[in-house]
């Protein structure tokens, strides 16, 4: 069984696990999250590698993680991703085909590095049948800095992700979600991240639906701090300890009407999503919501989510084809560096 590390590298997080995938089936044998140290990134470049190669090597070396080949995965922010749907044609025609289009209709530089694979057959406007293909366009200098860091831990580079493939590869085929079969009705996964959020939107036989949302659960203690006489720190603290900031006390009112905009926005966006998907043609209802990442954690999110958007939403704490060797480690946090274990 050939195992991988692989890194999912955030702006407040880096989670890293080492395991498998082998017949469908994954194995975790090992996870931990550490913090990026402060400085790290300037947007999304990574502008001081040394401390952030430095913290990585000491998680490894304190944790214990011996496997050498290594694969990494971010949030790919800013990379330009669309479906492109072609005829037929060989694999060198195919690369040519949408190395064009990316260039003459998305204005996609020699600077990106581009991706594709095929998700599914589609019929045009004149009944041919198409393959379309979700296609990224990843900023050359980006990938460069990825690598560069691997190389640097002494680790044997195998493939670079970004977050919303490698949730394709973990949820494709038959899916139980905390016992949930997923089917043609559809799911909604929110990934609640520090600085963004995706959604994703999941349904039997289809490919997955994402879209990007710029807001994150790392918001909270700054809008907090900037209207009582709290630090940031503070605030944060409180919201990793556990503190509902949806209660129906008087101190968590008071936080609440400061934070009601946030959320609001934040729930309108997700339902202008799943709106946009339903309306469109052959696709079914999606009929609850699960909760993964940094943020889903947030005490009393769950609830309010459910309240708000009318569909049952709980954090996700099993998947069926996922196994832990520690069954304790939650699964929440690690999905993105799970899915990027999935190599083909």
């Amino acid at each position: 069984m050939h195992s991988l590390l692989s890194l999912d590298i955030g702006k407040k997080n880096i989670h890293i696990v080492e395991g498998s995938f082998i017949k469908g089936s994954i194995m975790v044998n090992k996870a931990v999250t550490i913090d990026v140290p402060e400085g790290s990134f300037r947007g999304e470049t990574i502008s001081d590698p040394e401390i952030l190669m430095d913290s990585i090597k000491r998680a490894i070396q304190t944790h214990g993680f011996n496997t050498k080949e290594a694969v990494v995965t971010f949030d790919g922010y800013g990379s330009v991703i669309r479906d492109v749907d072609l005829p037929a044609a060989k694999p060198k025609e195919i690369a040519e085909m949408i190395n064009n289009e990316m260039v003459q209709t998305y204005h996609v530089t020699s600077e990106k590095v581009i991706q594709y694979k095929n998700v599914e057959k589609v019929t045009g406007e004149d009944g041919i049948l198409l393959d379309r293909y979700r296609v990224a366009a990843i900023d050359r200098e980006i990938v460069e800095a990825y690598h560069n860091l691997l190389i640097g831990l002494k680790l044997k580079p195998e493939a670079m992700d970004i977050n919303i493939n490698a949730m394709d590869k973990l949820l494709e085929g038959e899916i139980t979600i905390n016992d949930t079969i997923i089917n043609e009705e559809g799911a909604v996964l929110m990934d609640f991240g520090d600085e963004l959020s995706t959604i994703y939107i999941l349904s039997k036989g289809k490919p997955i639906f994402y879209r990007q949302v710029d807001s994150g659960a790392g918001e909270i203690e700054k809008i907090v701090s900037d209207q009582v006489f709290e630090s940031v720190e503070n605030i944060r603290k409180m919201k990793e300890e556990g503190f509902n900031f949806f209660g129906n006390g008087e101190e968590e009112q008071k936080y609440f009407n400061i934070l009601r905009p946030f959320f609001y926005n934040l729930t309108d966006e997700i339902r202008k999503i799943i709106g946009f998907y339903t309306s469109r043609p052959n696709v079914g209802k999606a009929e609850r919501m699960f909760l993964f990442g940094g943020g889903s954690n947030l005490k009393g999110f769950a609830e309010y989510c459910e309240s708000s958007l009318g569909m049952h939403t709980e954090q996700i704490t099993h998947i069926s084809k996922i196994k832990f060797k520690d069954p304790k480690t939650p699964l929440a946090p690690y999905m993105n560096a799970i899915g990027a274990l999935v190599r083909y």
